[in-house]
């Protein structure tokens, strides 16, 4: 009885008042000899709000691990990442280098062609 009094006091204090009294009056109308009927109803109501928060700290259980599943795959991410902009720095000062090898090796050649032009008009 003392854990039904309990139960009736939690729900009390998570369900307005008026909504408290307004279940309580339903049921004393529907039962009205016996008290336990009240009791019996505040116990199922409690075993059914039980079992909702037992699914809803389930599913959020299942949302926190799924939450560090994705974390470490960010992390994961980021550091793949990182590495891969490490590789490209040397990657991209290698091509401008070569980008600039290639415009000098154009330059000599086109020099070298207005040459052999210059000296096959001079023959």
């Amino acid at each position: 009885m003392v854990i039904l009094a309990f139960q009736a006091t939690f729900l009390r204090t998570i369900i307005p008042a008026t909504l408290t009294h307004s279940i309580g009056l339903i049921i004393v109308l529907m039962y009205p000899n016996t008290l336990e009927s009240l009791f019996f109803m505040t116990e199922s109501y409690f075993n059914a709000l039980e079992q909702k928060i037992d699914q809803i700290l389930e599913r959020y259980n299942k949302l926190e691990e799924e939450n560090q599943q994705l974390r470490d795959r960010e992390r994961l991410l980021k550091e793949e990442n990182q590495q891969l902009r490490d590789r490209e720095r040397p990657l991209k000062e290698e091509r401008a280098q070569l980008s600039q090898i290639n415009e000098q090796t154009q330059a000599k050649i086109e020099a070298m062609i207005t040459r052999l032009k210059s000296l096959e008009q001079n023959k």
